[in-house]
């Protein structure tokens, strides 16, 4: 079964047996789905409409009734909206979170003028300046709304555990808990938003549970991004390593390096591919010499009439924003499109990441002397510059971006 989001009514991928799909991106309520392939409207009312609940309700019945039918294996990915905006949690979450504020990590609100990076952490919020009271306070109601949320889908993990248990199936069945991308609160002066190339942004923890899987370990001999997430469902379903090659995926499988049995992979992997496209449309930077009403959303793919500026948010349960000023900053922009290589090896202490922009601009980072990111190693293209190293890293660049396969990829 699936839940997750769908580009048109109609169309159901093929493969699944029971498709239910939010036709669009990240909402709570009012909303049309895609129901194996039909269409079904759903409105504001939290007992039947509540989107994180409707995808836990329902893969719960699935597995009840695929087990009770069956007998038979089967594979669930329950995709809820949360935490992301305007992140409307349930209203007996509402009051979970008060008094919380986003972390103040050591990047937090620090514009980085002159340190030769993307032009626009530059020029964040306009001038290169901090955030002021008004941004920080809407920062961190977006952190509670955020905290808020997450207690949903703590409740749908844990109904899932307990019907697994009911079930008999715990221990038979893997759950992999894991998301799309990271998301930024207020990192280098930026309010919020998911787009850049640093660690707030790129890394994502996982968490496994399920049969010789390690208990109460965390997997620091090696790392895992996306595109490892399908050939290491397909291992634990069965599938050979040599078949895993043969089908032609670019990621590999860490199910060695989770069970408690398995045994490291023959070639161990160093290095892998970050690579985003702006959303923006060429001469509408994202807010740039703009001010919007605090709670309005940028949505740059469906609104170009007035540079990607909708809203309000919907912000159905509290806690809401009450403030009335507003503020300017830079969240996205055409050019902001760039591709890293991130080269981790504890073997040899090695933790860094070689950024170039499409506009240009590159970013070096040392991350086991620099965890925050505070210092780009890259002075601007001067002779000081470690030329040797830019173009060891650029041609690596270009070979992750075009290999195809595991025997390219390595």
């Amino acid at each position: 079964m699936n839940t997750t989001c769908a580009m048109t009514i109609d169309h159901v991928p093929q493969g699944w047996d029971n498709w239910q799909a939010l036709v669009g991106n990240s909402v709570y309520y009012n909303y049309s789905m895609s129901v194996n392939g039909k269409k079904e409207k759903h409105g504001d009312d939290y007992s039947s409409d509540y989107f994180i609940d409707i995808v836990k309700n329902r893969s719960l019945e699935f597995m009840q009734d695929h087990d009770r039918k069956t007998g038979k294996p089967f594979f669930v990915t329950a995709a809820v909206p949360g935490v992301h905006e305007p992140a409307d949690p349930a209203p007996q979450h509402a009051d979970y979170s008060k008094g919380m504020k986003a972390p103040r990590y050591p990047n937090y609100n620090k514009p980085m003028t002159g340190d030769n990076r993307h032009w626009m952490i530059e020029n964040v919020n306009i001038d290169g300046s901090p955030m002021n009271e008004t941004v920080m306070d809407f920062v961190d109601l977006l952190y509670r709304r955020r905290m808020a949320v997450l207690q949903s889908i703590d409740d749908l993990i844990e109904e899932f555990v307990e019907k697994l248990d009911e079930m008999g199936e715990l221990d038979n069945t893997y759950i992999i808990y894991t998301s799309d991308n990271g998301y930024h609160l207020g990192e280098f002066a930026v309010p919020i938003d998911k787009r850049l190339p640093y660690e707030s942004d790129v890394r994502v923890p996982s968490y496994v549970r399920g049969p010789k899987v390690r208990k109460n370990h965390t997997m620091t001999d090696g790392f895992m991004v996306n595109i490892d997430i399908s050939p290491t469902l397909l291992k634990l379903a069965g599938v050979s390593d040599e078949e895993l090659v043969d089908l032609g995926m670019d990621g590999s499988s860490v199910a060695n390096l989770l069970l408690s049995d398995g045994e490291k992979p023959a070639v161990k992997r160093t290095e892998f591919l970050i690579e985003y496209e702006g959303e923006n449309y060429d001469g509408c930077a994202a807010y740039l010499n703009n001010t919007f009403p605090v709670g309005y959303h940028f949505d740059p793919l469906h609104d170009d009439i007035n540079c990607g500026l909708r809203g309000p948010f919907s912000y159905k349960t509290k806690p809401k924003w009450d403030g009335v000023e507003t503020f300017s900053t830079i969240q996205d922009t055409k050019n902001n499109t760039y591709s890293c290589v991130r080269e981790i090896d504890e073997d040899k202490n090695i933790d860094h990441q070689f950024c170039k922009f499409d506009s240009g601009e590159v970013e070096i980072y040392d991350l086991t002397t620099d965890n925050w990111q505070l210092n780009n190693l890259w002075q601007g293209g001067t002779e000081s510059d470690d030329w040797e190293l830019y173009d060891r890293k650029i041609e690596r660049l270009q070979q992750l971006k075009s290999c195809k396969g595991q025997k390219e990829c390595y």
